[in-house]
């Protein structure tokens, strides 16, 4: 393998995977090891490749399990091709080949998925205005290829991120939380490592989440945390959310990615999810108050989340959902979300269940039962942790690949 040189106008492509792969696991090197696999996957249609998240800026997550040095940080990953038909080959090429990425990534220490999206420069230009897109182009990296495409990722004022994306950050972490659920007793020590990770990282999204309502978006978790501690005791307007911050959750979320904390027993990591979701749930009250801000009960917030796209893009998202059903079903189930939003508004559900219960298994109540059924995602759930495994299953396989509920299983 030719080494990319280290300060490159244009990181040289690797021409292989290392053959250290299986042995050396240590953090310093995962970059290399990483570019070099990414770029066996991608193949002759990907000109460049950008990097993303904790892994480009450095404060990924990493714990030494059974004598084994583990990373338990998503990978996010960009492959840029030429144009729109290399793009199209790129992208089918890494679907075929993301299951022998995800093993040589495995290989070399990963224990969390990998995301890899295909795109154009062109793109790149036009890439949702969402805190990935701020984290790429604030703290991104260049693996291979053209060093300033970097500066092709939009570059927007923070206060132009939508509501949209707050809404789905929440409902994407209420899926984090219920897949660390069904781990937290596990006897594993490191499925309930990274069912704390899920816990944690949720936590910090929560102070992103904060930030985000207040027209900010700081980047890495610990400027997270700090801004978002300051805007609780600054601003009149959330005041209501100072008693349900998670601050224990928040200060161990910093120790866990500075290496200073570890996978907790069973009972220990069981309290601290419910402090999370309890938090969880108070930011969402927040954050969909200011989007449905006429609707007081939570149940009523939760429906008309579920219904906040345009009737036009639910009858069409709606009536080519796959393994809909009929069609009165499908259309009756389209005016009330689209697949997605329902899904989403779903997983909402179980957690405003879980903030009305102390139960040591939370309890569905005729409520929630009532509005589960209404968005029709799941049919006569058999209880919490039923509805909890079924809901992450569908979440898995509809959006991530099915690499949450396969990897590490």
């Amino acid at each position: 393998m030719t080494a990319p040189p280290s300060t490159p106008a244009e990181p040289a492509r690797p021409s292989g995977v290392p053959g250290s792969l299986t042995t050396d696991r240590t953090p310093e090197t995962w970059p290399a090891r990483l570019t070099a696999a990414l770029a066996d996957a991608a193949g002759p249609d990907a000109v460049a490749a950008l990097l993303g998240g904790s892994h480009a800026a450095g404060d990924a997550v990493w714990l030494t399990l059974d004598g084994r040095r583990l990373t338990l940080s998503d990978v996010d990953a960009w492959v840029i091709a030429a144009d729109e038909p290399h793009r199209r080959a790129l992208e089918q090429r890494l679907r075929e080949q993301l299951p022998a990425l995800r093993e040589t990534l495995a290989s070399a220490g990963l224990a969390a998925p990998i995301d890899v999206s295909a795109l154009t420069p062109r793109r790149l230009e036009r890439m949702p205005l969402r805190p990935a897109t701020f984290e790429l182009r604030g703290r991104g990296r260049v693996l291979w290829g053209d060093a300033g495409l970097l500066a092709r990722v939009p570059e927007a004022s923070t206060t132009e991120v939508p509501v949209e994306e707050r809404l789905l950050l929440l409902e994407n972490r209420a899926f984090e939380l219920l897949l660390a659920w069904s781990a937290l007793g596990h006897t594993s020590v490191l499925r309930r490592a990274a069912a704390r990770h899920g816990v944690l990282k949720a936590a910090v999204d929560l102070a992103l989440v904060i930030a985000m309502g207040e027209g900010e978006l700081p980047l890495g978790a610990a400027a997270r945390v700090a801004r978002a501690r300051m805007l609780l005791a600054e601003r009149p307007g959330l005041a209501t959310l100072r008693s349900a911050a998670p601050g224990e959750a928040w200060d161990q979320a910093l120790a866990w990615r500075a290496g200073q904390a570890g996978p907790l027993e069973p009972g220990a990591l069981r309290s601290e999810w419910r402090a999370v979701a309890r938090a969880w749930v108070a930011v969402w009250r927040h954050a969909s108050g200011a989007a449905q801000p006429r609707l007081d009960d939570d149940w009523q917030r939760v429906l008309a989340l579920a219904a906040r796209a345009r009737l036009r893009r639910r009858l069409r998202l709606g009536l080519s959902e796959p393994h809909g059903g009929p069609l009165p079903g499908r259309l009756r189930r389209a005016t009330r979300g689209t697949p997605l939003h329902r899904l989403n508004a779903s997983a909402v559900a179980m957690l405003v269940a879980a903030g009305e219960d102390t139960a040591a298994v939370p309890a569905l109540g005729a409520r929630a039962l009532r509005v589960l059924a209404r968005l029709g995602v799941l049919e006569r759930p058999a209880g919490w942790d039923d509805a909890c495994r079924r809901l992450v299953r569908l979440w898995d396989t509809r959006v991530l690949d099915g690499q949450r509920t396969t990897a590490g299983a």
